[in-house]
């Protein structure tokens, strides 16, 4: 697992790795579906011609890699004009909060641990379906260090830039290391010892609803599934203020547990990869928190923090760069 996770460093914005044909079971090239991606990809090809150079390097991405154009079909069941709305969107949050070079803004390692500590999440691998695995620890948030040490702008940053580096470096180098293209995630979110505060906080929904429209709209079909474990009686009462924030396609992705020991629901997930940490049933048992130490976590801060420079791997169109 440690050696897989090595080669995790990947050129994301030239590279493919084979032909995209399925969505799933969905075949893409023919009948109806075929058509509509066609038409699809000759609006977002023209749109891409009107733009000037400094807006178009993320519609290069789109319109050279046919799974992300299906993507934005997909959240608009195929919808060629509702589809296309939801891009011009896309592009016009990406522009506003700057996504195409909020990894180059390197933040000094000091206050990216703060943010860590403050709202502890980590990726730990990747489930049986190659889909990355991501943990928030909502019952360690401490939202007086995030919103006031920290302020909201810089922890809305943190939340934007983690969005990025799962689509633009984890998830599709993982993809490589499958061998088949999965961009979406498996979310669990763990509430152990989660208390009303953790999520009545104003400042910190406002944050959290920002990174969720964001999601919706820049990342469209981003999660394979979520699983909340060790849910407390009052989730209730927040998860219907969650689901206002969610499309019904999400909310059929999303599972609730409130049993304190989560192994047997996770690990039938994780059986060809176990990845899982051994406080939630699994194997894997690093010193000291994950959501510093993982594998992955260390690649995260080396390039977040500027120990390494991103443009190894976001700037030219070499294949692999192994992480020594």
């Amino acid at each position: 697992f440690q050696k897989r996770i090595r080669s995790l460093v990947f050129d994301y914005w030239h590279g493919e790795m084979g032909e995209f044909t399925h969505y799933d079971e969905l075949p893409i090239l023919l009948g109806k579906e075929g058509l509509k991606l066609k038409e699809f990809h000759s609006l977002c090809t023209g749109l891409l011609a009107e733009k000037k150079k400094g807006d178009r390097l993320w519609l290069e991405h789109l319109v050279t890699h046919r799974h992300e154009e299906c993507r934005f079909l997909m959240a608009r069941d195929w919808d060629v004009q509702k589809a296309y709305a939801l891009v011009q969107k896309c592009l016009t949050l990406r522009k506003e909060f700057k996504l195409d070079t909020i990894l180059l803004e390197r933040p000094p390692k000091e206050e990216f641990r703060k943010f860590k500590t403050a709202v502890p999440c980590y990726h730990q691998g990747w489930n049986d379906r190659g889909q990355l695995l991501a943990i928030r620890l909502v019952g360690h948030y401490d939202t007086k260090v995030a919103m006031h040490e920290l302020g909201g702008d810089k922890a809305r940053n943190f939340e934007l830039a983690y969005n990025e580096i799962a689509q633009r470096i984890l998830a599709p180098a993982i993809s490589r290391v499958t061998g088949h293209r999965e961009w979406r995630s498996h979310s669990i979110i763990d509430m152990q010892d989660a208390t009303v505060s953790n999520f009545l906080n104003s400042d910190l929904r406002k944050i959290f609803s920002l990174s969720t429209a964001v999601v919706q709209v820049c990342y469209p079909e981003n999660l394979g599934e979520a699983t909340v474990i060790r849910a407390p009686m009052m989730f209730s009462m927040i998860w219907s203020f969650i689901k206002g924030l969610l499309t019904k396609r999400t909310q059929s992705k999303i599972s609730v547990d409130s049993k304190s020991d989560p192994s047997k629901l996770l690990r039938p997930k994780f059986v060809k990869n176990p990845c899982l940490p051994l406080e939630m049933g699994g194997t894997v048992d690093n010193p000291g928190p994950l959501y510093v130490n993982s594998e992955l976590e260390q690649i995260v801060e080396t390039y977040m923090t500027g120990e390494r420079d991103f443009s190894e791997i976001l700037g030219d169109n070499s294949d692999y760069h192994l992480i020594a």
